[in-house]
């Protein structure tokens, strides 16, 4: 069976189900199964933290899909565009994730713009050493 990973950092991005709202989810996965796959990335859960729960606590089975991401940096765009197309946000929430969103695209910049920038300085590294016949 595979392993699948809790990352408190990935679970904090997403907004608590009050009781109500997870009893009803509870209850919809216990009559209709587990509909929705659980997504993961490098095998720790990225959306469906509460259907893995419910899941794992009535050992109901579940589907899992995988995503591919450059970076945590990427995982978290994805997690937080996710939560924005959803319908449930209040405006405060929806004001918080572009927030977030706007942080982290600013990070992803910051990381590719210093790559880019290692890959210039090794371009003439590799030319200077090139000129002087090393």
């Amino acid at each position: 069976m595979r392993k699948i990973i809790i990352d408190e950092q990935f679970k904090a991005l997403l907004p608590a189900l009050d009781a109500e709202t997870y009893a009803k989810l509870e209850q919809n996965i216990l009559e209709y199964g587990c509909r929705d796959a659980i997504v993961l990335w490098n095998d720790v859960i990225i959306d469906g933290h509460n259907r893995y729960a419910i899941c794992t606590e009535h050992d109901l089975p579940y589907r899992t899909v995988d995503m591919e991401f450059k970076s945590r940096e990427d995982a978290v765009i994805w997690i937080i565009t996710t939560q924005m197309s959803r319908r449930n946000l209040t405006p405060v929430q929806m004001s918080h994730y572009k927030g977030l969103q706007y942080r982290v695209n600013k990070q992803i910049k910051g990381r590719i713009a210093a790559e880019n920038k290692m890959r210039q300085n090794d371009a003439f590294i590799g030319a200077a050493i090139n000129q002087l016949g090393l």
